[in-house]
């Protein structure tokens, strides 16, 4: 008479038939001899189940054909049908993992809205891993619409313009924060080019030239620090990389200049 006492009751038949179909020590079957098929009731208050009455196959049930009715030929009907059919998210999540070797838990979160998946779909393009492009939706976009209480459908940001924010995260322009900043002001003003934001407020991806300099300048002016990271302290690189970006026009990649001063230093 509730579904609690319908969990129980499955619960308790688990435990009561898997100790039937178990063997004792001895590998003598605990399966009565007599056992039959049976219709059992749930007692609610005992925690346990009661036979009601034994039934042999579906003959007892008094089951027959109507003779009034023709047979159905699905199989036909089936072929047609499938091709018209929506792809089910399960499909999807497991297109997605196949595709572009995303986590079970990704793509389970993606397919699980078709207007999410759909997002998805149309924000990547052939130079953006699916990848990269599923874990900023999850972990940037999907939080911000959880704040705002607001559906994939009416979000701000099309897929075009992320796929633009993500371009100059994968070339290198942006460091992961960098492009979470420029999503921040990219939410607000949706109708703004990311890479126009990204030039607002000074991430630029710095010239090869320039960048070397200021590596090279930061080595010479350093000599403590860079004989340490020689020796072994390597967390001193993080320091070296801050006196780069102090000194720099712009706001470069920090792991530009992290590989850069690796490759000097560490070869």
């Amino acid at each position: 008479n509730s579904h609690k006492a319908v969990h129980r009751a499955i619960d308790y038949e688990i435990e009561r038939l898997t100790d039937l179909l178990e063997e004792d020590e001895d590998g003598t079957s605990r399966m009565p001899a007599d056992f039959k098929q049976s219709t059992r009731g749930w007692n609610d208050e005992r925690g346990e189940s009661y036979l009601m009455r034994e039934k042999e196959d579906a003959h007892d049930y008094r089951y027959f054909p109507c003779p009034d009715l023709l047979p159905i030929r699905t199989q036909p009907l089936l072929q047609k049908v499938r091709p018209l059919m929506p792809e089910r998210p399960h499909e999807v999540a497991s297109r997605f993992e196949k595709d572009f070797g995303m986590t079970p838990y990704d793509a389970i979160v993606l397919s699980s809205d078709r207007g999410l998946a759909n997002y998805f779909e149309a924000t990547l393009s052939a130079t953006l891993p699916g990848k990269k492009v599923a874990n900023f939706i999850i972990n940037n976009l999907l939080g911000k619409l959880n704040e705002e209480n607001m559906r994939i459908e009416d979000c701000p940001v099309k897929p075009q313009a992320l796929q633009g924010l993500l371009a100059l995260l994968e070339d290198g322009t942006l460091a992961s924060n960098q492009a979470t900043e420029v999503f921040a002001v990219l939410y607000e003003h949706p109708d703004k080019p990311a890479k126009n934001i990204a030039d607002e407020l000074g991430f630029k991806k710095a010239n090869a030239s320039e960048l070397d300099t200021l590596v090279d300048s930061a080595i010479e002016n350093n000599p403590q620090e860079v004989e340490a990271v020689k020796s072994g302290n390597e967390k001193l690189i993080n320091f070296l990389v801050g006196q780069v970006m102090r000194e720099a026009a712009t706001k470069p990649n920090p792991k530009q200049v992290t590989d850069l001063l690796r490759a000097k230093l560490l070869g």
